[in-house]
């Protein structure tokens, strides 16, 4: 007590030259105690935070829309391919990897004409 500074839209004090944030602050909250990440995470939840994805396409020109689009095409078509590939089986070696790993690093010139 007493000994607390509440400051908004400073990057860190003392205040001045370069220091100050621009903006608009919508909503701010003080705790009286540091927050867990999923403290964090449903609080922006139950606040709405942010701007909708819709909001922010919608203002986008029609260059980066089309940019978007495609970009959004591509990851439908990596996640299909990522679901219709087969999970590993249960009695694959764990240390499998990690060997063949090892092997092709040791495999590489430069290990090869160390001496």
């Amino acid at each position: 007590a007493g000994q607390a500074v509440v400051s908004f839209a400073i990057r860190h004090l003392p205040a001045g030259e370069n220091k100050m944030l621009q903006g608009r602050i919508s909503r701010a909250q003080v705790f009286d105690r540091a927050l867990s990440a999923k403290e964090i995470g449903l609080l922006y939840k139950a606040g709405g935070g942010g701007v909708p994805d819709e909001d922010v396409f919608a203002r986008l020109e029609e260059k980066d829309q089309q940019k978007v689009l495609q970009i959004r095409s591509d990851i439908a078509n990596i996640e299909h391919k990522r679901a219709s590939l087969r999970p590993l089986s249960a009695t694959t070696d764990p240390s499998k990897p990690w060997s063949e790993i090892a092997r092709v690093l040791f495999m590489f010139k430069e290990f090869i004409y160390l001496r």
